[in-house]
């Protein structure tokens, strides 16, 4: 049935039923693949001044940076916040205690053929921001880094080594927002059937990855949104996805198939505002 499915696809493009330009950002990855050897890209922020470093870049995305960091608690600055205007967000400076997690999940964006991203739910005091709030998750996701107005392509632009892979993050109550509520998007979130211990290794080899200078590319086939958390959940459990599917929603059916997740969650506009993500907080 899958190898019928990519057919399908396959055929859509070479007819020109559907073309490059008609996916946009709801595609962050295709099919499976070894990912190559990352690729040097240039200092994207060289010659320009910390206010405007990332002024041509989409304002949804952001990577972040870690202040401070011991004993399994971090500060992170450029975690996506809350929404204070026209698509324009505060990016904050979160503190992290890995000790503190609660629940991690494995998640799955709706809309052509899908998005994946990590969720990191917290018992209180795992997540604060610098008011001093309480936050109920982190959602890592590897992205397309893209220019003001710029589509990602993933058929064309996707593979030519021209968007540079960013590990955005965001709090789950940004994303899920945006995502569920103004983008119509369903968010199905997996609890991962991992050890605690193993889920917090995950969370802090996403910190890890997140907060390195970008010095890739984004590939739609080998180095993308669903392949690199395969392969933090990798490092994490010590076992080898290199087979597992990339495409997002077959990398899904994949994990149910290892036992690594079973039913998810649908998170939509109607069940936002009351699903509790974190297990400790459920009544």
């Amino acid at each position: 049935m899958k190898n019928i499915i990519y057919a399908v696809y396959a055929l859509m493009f070479a007819a020109g039923a559907v073309s490059a330009q008609e996916f946009n950002t709801d595609i962050s990855g295709v099919i499976a693949g070894a990912r190559d050897v990352a690729v040097s890209v240039p200092d994207l922020t060289s010659g320009v001044t910390p206010v405007d470093k990332y002024s041509q870049y989409d304002n949804s995305q952001r990577p972040a940076t870690q202040l401070a960091g011991s004993g399994g608690t971090y500060v992170i600055q450029g975690i996506r916040g809350e929404e204070t205007g026209d698509y324009v967000w505060d990016w904050d400076t979160m503190s992290i205690n890995a000790g503190q997690l609660d629940e991690a999940y494995w998640g799955y964006e709706g809309g052509h053929i899908g998005h994946s991203f990590l969720l990191f739910a917290f018992k209180k005091g795992g997540m604060v921001d610098q008011k001093g709030r309480n936050l109920k998750g982190l959602i890592v996701s590897v992205e397309a880094w893209q220019k003001h107005g710029e589509k990602y392509r993933p058929l064309t632009l996707g593979v030519q080594d021209h968007y540079p892979l960013l590990w955005d993050l965001n709090t789950w109550t940004s994303f899920a927002d945006y995502e569920a509520t103004y983008s119509k998007r369903p968010l199905d979130i997996y609890p991962l059937h991992i050890t605690m211990a193993q889920k917090v290794k995950m969370l802090e080899a996403a910190i890890r990855e997140s907060v390195m200078p970008t010095h890739e590319y984004y590939n739609t086939f080998k180095n993308s949104c669903t392949n690199r958390p395969i392969g933090l959940l990798g490092e994490a459990t010590g076992k080898d996805f290199v087979t597992l599917k990339t495409v997002p929603i077959f990398a899904v059916e994949h994990l149910k198939a290892e036992g690594l997740i079973s039913e998810g969650t649908t998170i939509t506009e109607s069940n936002l505002k009351t699903y509790e993500i974190r297990p400790s907080e459920r009544k």
